[in-house]
């Protein structure tokens, strides 16, 4: 881990289980752009390593439609030479090698997993959005970018405006962490937030596009989250064919507006969160 943090920039997050391995994965809020499968691994705690538990995680990595490139690093020895050819599909295409001895190979694995994170699409979407990202590192915002520019139907999924509420969740939790609003987020009453955000007193501290944004986006998430009001009913007809992109690009303004907040300077920030405090009363 040392190693490739100081060496190669890769920070690594450990997982002592497969189990534990594929929860990590499944969290909506973290996105990884690889995963490292040590051949000798444990299915659940207290399990001794076992040939059955390097099947068991990649299987469940194809099941679960993990669609990040996995790598396997292992002092396992010749035994997982006949067992990994079986294991591993054919048509894997970042695999340059089915598996990395320890630790002769480790500076090889740490290359290879730069060179092909760089190529995947999740890494070229974090890549494009940084400040953005910066912000909020979600999954289900990686996937909705994601769907926005490969999916042809996207523009008729009236799943969007639930997808585009997830994060909006985050949007108003985080606005009320750091102050700006004066109140803790309740997600049943999401309006409230863009109410406070949209008042006309807020325009000293909100840039007048973020607030009408967020009432926007509050509006159509809110409906949206509702499969068959009007809303959702106007995507999936074809009706109103760009809404849901300019949901996304709506999204994407105030997540970079947040990243530009003076955080790391807390005495401009005590001065908006004292100014905040004045308008709510």
């Amino acid at each position: 881990m040392t190693y490739a943090f100081n060496q190669k920039d890769i920070l690594l997050e450990v997982a002592t289980t497969v189990d534990e391995g594929l929860a990590m994965l499944q969290d909506r809020d973290k996105c990884y752009e690889a995963i490292i499968l040590d051949a000798n691994c444990v299915i659940r705690p207290g399990d001794a390593p076992i040939l059955d538990a390097l099947t068991y995680a990649i299987v469940n990595l194809y099941r679960l439609r993990v669609d990040i490139p996995w790598f396997v690093y292992t002092a396992g020895g010749e035994r997982w030479k006949e067992i990994l050819p079986i294991l591993i599909p054919k048509d894997t295409p970042w695999l340059k090698r089915q598996y990395y001895d320890k630790p002769a190979d480790q500076e090889q694995i740490l290359d290879d997993i730069r060179e092909t994170v760089a190529l995947f699409q999740t890494t070229q979407i974090k890549q494009k959005y940084p400040e953005v990202f910066g912000i909020y590192e979600g999954k289900d915002l990686v996937e909705l970018l994601i769907d926005m520019h490969n999916d042809d139907s996207f523009a008729r999924d009236n799943n969007v405006p639930n997808r585009i509420r997830q994060v909006m969740d985050f949007i108003c939790a985080y606005m009320s962490k750091i102050g700006l609003v004066p109140f803790d987020f309740i997600p049943a009453k999401i309006t409230e937030h863009s109410r406070f955000v949209g008042k006309k007193e807020m325009g000293e501290l909100i840039p007048l596009h973020i607030q009408r944004l967020m009432f926007f986006l509050v509006d159509y998430s809110n409906s949206g989250s509702h499969r068959f009001l009007p809303i959702t009913e106007l995507i999936h007809s074809g009706d109103a064919p760009f809404l849901n992109r300019t949901a996304v690009h709506a999204l994407l303004n105030i997540l970079q507006w947040l990243g530009s907040l003076p955080l790391p300077d807390s005495d401009e920030m005590d001065l908006m969160v004292a100014k905040v405090a004045m308008i709510s009363r």
